[in-house]
């Protein structure tokens, strides 16, 4: 450590970097610290310095686990229902998950009644979802409802979430941050009776940024107030319980997610490490790059297939989940009525002047054995959006000749209307009808927004790992050669 702190002076000395960047701490990863401490506080993820989940703490867990199956919109065991899995967060949560989510929706492996909505959003911090009247729960059930989940669905959720101005040192900030988890998940145990278990992670490197109240070693200290929370749960503190039979269920059980704290440039034993090029401008929220490793870790925590995931998680022999890449997708903008945008990288819509089409070849699909079809779309790093989507009967348009004069007009029957998205999100909603009543093998989605600055999505022609997609689930397991292959793969 002495070496690493005198090498960090002399990078300051001599200017490397920006003036206020640390491209390391010295601090040490929690998993790494283990039974050593942190001003007096023990290092490890789980009680005594151990990385592995206490035995008493991983009986319950499996057995939660093993309990989560489909449920119908009531919550009932349906052998044709679904599960939700959710995101609970603020900016780098949505970031972060939309990635994740992406890379999970193309696992064709995987056990297809998962459905995964990315209710976290921008500029939420612990001290709002810690409120059980915030505007942030709002938007989290009317995403939910656009994706085609109930409530009652939703049973395994991602928690990332950090203050937004920790007004004391360590450990006062850390227990504040604790604390205000703990409101979090009372909440959300309230709004979704079935949620059984939740994945918690701390925050990602700090060093990059400007803002002491975002910088290290506040990121850091985060990863203390989620091993402490999992370690009340364990002990028994009531407001946590998980178990029927000790009193009054508060909250889902807890484990942690991926641990994605690495000390900046200074690779971690599982291999991650945190360079400047990983952050935007700000050193606080990932950029492309940043985002796709923690994608990357996530999706390598649940393939892991652990007891805690397998029951629910894993694939089958026989797949039931298809992804469709968009055929067509183009702006129409009433101020240019004769032009067309078909060829762009970016969709716009906003003002009630642009508009955004999506059209999908869907008649391949075996329309009567469909459980749910999710659209899913990239929301790009602006103002947030208040967008609905519609169908519209007229499939007879493409990118290359669609304009405002001789657009397909709406049905009038929005399949998602008026739901608030994040920047930079992952929007998801409900085709399910749309497809099962197809009459001609296509399908055209309207996307509008009646006012407000336009806001742009990621178009076919964009690679970013985002490109509008339809995901579509079976009530049963379709063999891959009975439909065809869709041309995907995620860049950055």
């Amino acid at each position: 450590m002495q070496i690493r702190l005198l090498l960090f002076g002399l990078l300051m000395i001599f200017g490397v970097g920006r003036l206020s960047a640390q491209p390391f701490t010295g601090n040490i990863p929690l998993p790494t610290l283990g039974t050593d401490t942190y001003q007096g506080f023990q290092g490890g993820l789980y009680p005594d310095g151990s990385n592995d989940v206490p035995e008493a703490h991983a009986l319950a867990a499996r057995e939660q686990a093993d309990a989560i199956t489909p449920l119908d919109a009531m919550g009932n065991p349906d052998p044709e229902g679904k599960t939700g899995f959710i995101a609970i967060g603020m900016s780098n949560t949505t970031q972060e998950f939309k990635v994740f989510e992406r890379f999970a929706d193309l696992t064709v492996s995987r056990r297809s009644r998962v459905v995964l909505v990315n209710t976290a959003q921008a500029g939420q911090s612990s001290e709002l979802t810690a409120d059980p009247t915030a505007r942030y729960w709002e938007v989290v059930q009317d995403k939910l409802a656009a994706a085609g989940l109930s409530n009652e669905q939703v049973q395994i959720a991602w928690v990332k979430l950090a203050q937004s101005d920790p007004a004391s040192t360590f450990p006062s900030h850390a227990q504040n941050l604790q604390t205000e988890l703990v409101a979090t998940l009372n909440v959300a145990r309230d709004l979704f009776p079935n949620l059984r278990i939740a994945f918690l992670s701390s925050r990602i490197y700090g060093g990059y940024s400007n803002d002491p109240s975002r910088g290290e070693p506040i990121s850091y200290e985060t990863g203390f107030a989620v091993k402490w929370l999992i370690e009340a749960q364990i002990d028994g503190d009531a407001s946590l319980n998980f178990d029927p039979d000790a009193g009054p269920v508060e909250a889902p059980l807890l484990l942690w997610g991926p641990y994605l704290w690495a000390d900046g440039v200074n690779q971690s034993e599982s291999g991650l490490k945190w360079l400047e090029r990983d952050f935007e401008a700000d050193g606080v929220h990932p950029s492309l790059r940043g985002e796709l490793k923690v994608g990357r870790r996530l999706t390598r925590f649940f393939d892991a297939l652990t007891d805690f995931v397998r029951p629910w998680w894993r694939g089958l022999a026989l797949r039931g989940l298809h992804p469709m890449i968009v055929d067509d997708d183009a702006t129409v903008d009433t101020t240019e009525p004769g032009g067309n945008f078909g060829g762009l990288p970016l969709l716009s819509v906003g003002n009630n002047e642009r508009s955004i089409y999506l059209r999908f070849d869907v008649s391949r699909i075996p329309a009567e054995d469909v459980l749910h079809a999710k659209l899913s779309l990239r929301s790009l790093p602006n103002s947030a959006a208040v967008i609905s989507v519609d169908t519209a009967d007229d499939t007879s348009w493409n990118e290359h000749n669609i304009t405002a004069d001789n657009a397909p007009a709406p049905t009038g029957m929005p399949v998602s209307e008026g739901v608030l998205w994040s920047p930079d999100s992952s929007p998801s909603f409900d085709l399910t009808d749309a497809v099962r009543n197809d009459d001609d093998g296509i399908i055209t989605v309207v996307i509008t927004r009646e006012d407000g600055p336009f806001q742009e999505l990621a178009s076919k022609e964009n690679w970013n790992g985002g490109r509008p997609a339809l995901f579509v689930s079976f009530i049963g397991q379709h063999r891959p050669d009975k439909i065809s292959e869709g041309a995907f793969e995620l860049r950055y």
